[in-house]
């Protein structure tokens, strides 16, 4: 995801050929809400294919989120001073009609407001290889419901998908970095947002695909918390699993193991205690298919 990316020149210094392989499309969304008035949410995007194992995608959007019904009454409780000046006045119609226009939700009257930009290559060097690369930008402005009204991610992905299917092995190798940071009275980095992340995913299939393993691992860099002064650390989550399918018909065994190296990432709430991943350890399913 990246900023948004024109080709207009491209395509004019380029022949008919390649200019019909460039592609265009957008569209609109129009919302009324009671509280928050109207929005219109567009979306723009292009792709263009200079040759056939290549291929240049771009998207520009702007979404919006209006207070859902529970976010309005846990916040209209929440607000002391309006709450009691509606009892005080006995919740007269004046007051209901001042509360919907003047009550700011998580001190912000505005709906809350997201743009997304993305920049995409895909990259075919053969039938057995993937590559690809993004840039994105994403802004949220005036968040609903939270102390920071204004958040910027950006960010890098980048990956990697080998496979054989004549011997059943897939393998996909990732790696991201994104910086985000969030406008409070200041500028800081945003919580429980780790900078860098690595995932690998490989698959096996064997016995004419009635037996599949599996294994991924993910690595989580470090990352700062809503605790003032508490990093979480980096940490490393390794996942198996092993599929047999079709050894009795349709009958689907799955034996998986979340997390083998017990070292799962752990959230932090807003008093500070650690929370410990309660999925770790094996686990059997059955399914059954009537047919």
């Amino acid at each position: 995801m990246g900023q948004p990316w024109h080709n207009n020149g491209l395509i004019h210094s380029r022949c008919a050929s390649i200019e019909s392989l460039a592609n265009s499309g957008g569209g609109l969304r129009y919302d009324k809400h009671n509280l928050h008035g109207s929005a219109v949410s567009p979306l723009i995007s292009a792709v263009f294919t200079p040759k056939k194992s290549l291929t240049i995608k771009t998207t520009h959007g702007k979404a919006f989120r209006f207070l859902n019904s529970a976010e309005y009454q846990s916040l209209l409780l929440a607000s002391d001073e309006d709450f009691d000046e509606g009892f005080d006045e006995g919740f007269d119609d004046d007051f209901d009609e001042g509360f919907d226009e003047e009550f700011e939700v998580g001190g912000n009257s505005k709906k809350e407001s997201v743009k997304v930009s993305e920049l995409m290559l895909e990259y075919l060097p053969n039938e057995n290889i993937k590559v690809i690369a993004s840039l994105y930008k994403n802004s949220m402005r005036d968040s609903l419901g939270l102390d920071f009204k204004d958040q910027d991610t950006y960010g890098r992905e980048f990956e990697v998908e080998w496979s054989v299917k004549n011997i059943g092995i897939n393998s996909r190798i990732t790696y991201a970095h994104q910086e985000s940071e969030a406008d409070y009275f200041f500028t800081d980095e945003l919580p429980n947002a780790p900078r860098e992340t690595y995932s690998l995913n490989l698959t096996q299939s064997l016995i004419g695909n009635k037996l599949t393993v599996g294994v991924s691992g993910k690595y989580v860099g470090a990352r700062n918390t809503i605790v003032e002064g508490v990093i979480a650390p980096a940490s490393t989550v390794v996942n198996a699993n092993i599929v047999l399918r079709r050894l009795v018909p349709n009958l689907l065994l799955s034996l998986r193991c979340k997390d083998l190296l017990q070292d799962s990432p752990r959230d932090f709430e807003s008093f500070g205690v650690a929370l410990p991943e309660d999925q770790q350890g094996w686990r059997l399913e059955v399914e059954y298919v009537f047919r």
